[in-house]
C-alpha cells in the first residue's frame, strides 16, 4: 500500500500524517507517535500508558506487485499513540529522521485505512476504556466555542439550618462534558437534582438558554424538557417492556404517535447494544442492561442536556464498563453531560472539565489534566491521592484462601482493572504466600494481607504484615526458585521492612 494513493473503489484516498497532526491541533488534542519493534508492543500495552498500537505490516517483493508498490516503505513495526510526556517508558528503535518521518506517515495512514475501510494489516487496539482526548473549556466537538446552555448563579441549598449547597455559580456550554467529584456528603447529587427542580434550591438562579426556571412565572416543564436525568437506581416501570418505557413520555409529554416513538426507541436500543431486548421486562435485564434501557429512555425526550447521578454505582463492578462504554459514545457525539461519579479513571479520560465539589462548594475547577496532574488546593490533592485497598487477616493456619482470593478479584474488578493485571495480581499473592509460607514464619494468625490501588498514578501494591520480622534471604534477588522468578515477572519492586513485604505489582 503506497502511502498517500491507496486506491479505494477506483479512487485514491489516503491520510498524511501532517493531516491528521493538524485536525487534532484545532481540537486541541496532543498526539504523539512512536514507531516500535515488534517485541515492544507487551511492555507498551501492559504499562497503561500507551493509548493505541495502531498496526504492523510487513512489505515483501510479492506484495508489491499485487498492490503496485514501486519500493517497500516498513517492514514488520507497530505504530503507537502515546500520551505527551510519557514516551520515556519505551525504546523507540532508532531511525534516522527521514526514515522515522516517512515511517510515521505509512503507519498513520495505513492505520486510518484499517479504521475507515477495513485494510489488510494486522491492527491491533487496547484501551482499558473507550477514550475522548479533553476539549478546552467551552469547546464542542466540532472544535467551536459552544453556547451557555446552563448558567447557575449563587445556587443555595438548605435542609432545614443545614447548609448543602452554599453558594455555587458556574456556566455549561454546548458540548462540554462536566465530571463532579469529591467525597459523599458534599452536594454533587443535591446539585444535580436541583438543576431539573427534583429539588428546590433554597436561593438562587438556574437559567436555562438564557430563562430562569426559578422565575415566578417561568415554563418550568417546558424547560425541565431540556435536561434528561440518569439515575442510580435505573426507575424503569417494571409493569412494562423496555420499549415501552421509553416510548411512555415521548407518547405523552411530546405527542409523538406510538409508530414514530417506536420507530425512534429502537433506534436508540439499538444504539446502546439492546436492540433484541426491547420486548423484554426490566426485571429480565442485567444492572448493566437496565442502566443502559435508563439511558436511551433519557435521550428519547431529545435533550440538550444529560445529567447522570453516579450512573455506575449501583451496578456489580463486571457491568460497569459496558454503561460507561455508552457515556463515552455519547460524549464524542457531542451531547453536553453533567455526570456525578465516583470512576476517576472515566473523568480523566472523558471529560472536557471536571469539578471537585467540597464543603458545599466547587472547591476546584478545571480541564482533567489542571484537576488531577496540578490541584491548586491541598484538599483537591488528597482526595485525588487518596488509595483504595482492602484487607484479609489470617485468623487461623487453615485460613480460607478461596475466601481470600475472590475478595482481590473482587477489589481488582471494583476498579476495573484488566484481566492481565488482575492476573498478575493472583501471581504475585501466589508466589509470596508460597515463599513466606514454606518457612512457616510468615502465615502465623495475625498476618494482615493489604491490597491497595491509587488512581491516581495507576498503581498496585502488595503489602503482607506478618506477627514477626520477615527475613529478607527468602527474598534475595539471586534466589532463580520457581517461585521467585515468577514474583519478579509479575513486580515492578520488592522490599522488606522488619515485619512488613511490600510488592509493587506491574
Amino acid at each position: 500500500m503506497p502511502p498517500f494513493s491507496f486506491i479505494c473503489s477506483g479512487q485514491p484516498s489516503g491520510l498524511e500524517i501532517d493531516i491528521l497532526t493538524e485536525w487534532a491541533n484545532r481540537r486541541n488534542w496532543r498526539l504523539e507517535y512512536l514507531t516500535m519493534d515488534f517485541a515492544s508492543q507487551i511492555p507498551a500495552v501492559q504499562t497503561g500508558k500507551v493509548d493505541m498500537a495502531m498496526c504492523s505490516v510487513s512489505i515483501t517483493e510479492e506484495r508489491k506487485k499485487q498492490v503496485l508498490f514501486s519500493d517497500g516503505y516498513i517492514e514488520s513495526h507497530i505504530m503507537f499513540l502515546v500520551r505527551k510526556g510519557e514516551t520515556d517508558i519505551l525504546a523507540a528503535p532508532a531511525l534516522a529522521e527521514d526514515e522515522e518521518t516517512e515511517l510515521l506517515s505509512v503507519g498513520v495512514w495505513i492505520a486510518a485505512i484499517l479504521l475507515l475501510v477495513g485494510g489488510g494489516a494486522w491492527l491491533v487496539l487496547r484501551r482499558r476504556k473507550p477514550q475522548v482526548l479533553a476539549r478546552p473549556h467551552g469547546e464542542t466537538s466540532q472544535g467551536a466555542i459552544g453556547d451557555t446552555v446552563i448558567s447557575i448563579a449563587h445556587l443555595k441549598k438548605n435542609y432545614g439550618t443545614l447548609p448543602v449547597l452554599r453558594d455555587i455559580s458556574l456556566d455549561v456550554h454546548r458540548g462540554e462534558v462536566i465530571s463532579i467529584i469529591g467525597p459523599s456528603g458534599t452536594g454533587k447529587s443535591t446539585f444535580l437534582r436541583c438543576l431539573n427542580l427534583l429539588e428546590q434550591p433554597t436561593d438562587g438562579h438556574i437559567l436555562i438558554d438564557g430563562q430562569d426556571i426559578l422565575a415566578p412565572h417561568a415554563d418550568v416543564s417546558q424547560l425541565r424538557r431540556k435536561m434528561g436525568m440518569v439515575f442510580q437506581s435505573f426507575n424503569l416501570f417494571n409493569g412494562l417492556s423496555v420499549l415501552d418505557n421509553i416510548t411512555l413520555a415521548p407518547i405523552g409529554l411530546l405527542g409523538k404517535s406510538r409508530e414514530e416513538a417506536e420507530r425512534k426507541g429502537r433506534e436508540l436500543l439499538e444504539m446502546v447494544g439492546l436492540a433484541e431486548r426491547a420486548d423484554a421486562m426490566p426485571d429480565q435485564l442485567s444492572g448493566g442492561q437496565k442502566q443502559r434501557a435508563a439511558i436511551a429512555r433519557a435521550l428519547a425526550m431529545e435533550p440538550e442536556i444529560l445529567l447522570f447521578d453516579e450512573p455506575t454505582s449501583a451496578l456489580d463492578p463486571t457491568m460497569v464498563s459496558e454503561v460507561l462504554g455508552v457515556m463515552t459514545r455519547l460524549a464524542r457525539e457531542g451531547m453536553t453531560m453533567i455526570v456525578v461519579t465516583h470512576e476517576m479513571r472515566f473523568a480523566r479520560q472523558v471529560s472536557s472539565r471536571v469539578l471537585f465539589f467540597a464543603e458545599g462548594v466547587v472547591y476546584e475547577d478545571g480541564t482533567p489534566d489542571q484537576l488531577f496532574d496540578h490541584p491548586q488546593h491541598e484538599l483537591t490533592r488528597q482526595f485525588i491521592r487518596q488509595m483504595h485497598e482492602t484487607a484479609f487477616l489470617i485468623e487461623s493456619e487453615h485460613f480460607d484462601w478461596y475466601a481470600m482470593m475472590a475478595q482481590m478479584e473482587q477489589f481488582c474488578r471494583h476498579y476495573n482493572l484488566s484481566r492481565v493485571r488482575t492476573d498478575g495480581v493472583f501471581h504475585v499473592i501466589d508466589e509470596s504466600l508460597s515463599i513466606l509460607g514454606s518457612a512457616r514464619s510468615g502465615l502465623q494468625p495475625g498476618t494482615r494481607l493489604t491490597l491497595a490501588y491509587s488512581e491516581q498514578d495507576d498503581t498496585l501494591q502488595w503489602t503482607v504484615r506478618c506477627p514477626q520480622a520477615i527475613d529478607p534471604a527468602m527474598f534475595e534477588t539471586d534466589d532463580n526458585s520457581v517461585a521467585m522468578v515468577m514474583l519478579r515477572n509479575f513486580s515492578r519492586d520488592i522490599s522488606i521492612d522488619g515485619d512488613t513485604l511490600r510488592v509493587a505489582v506491574k
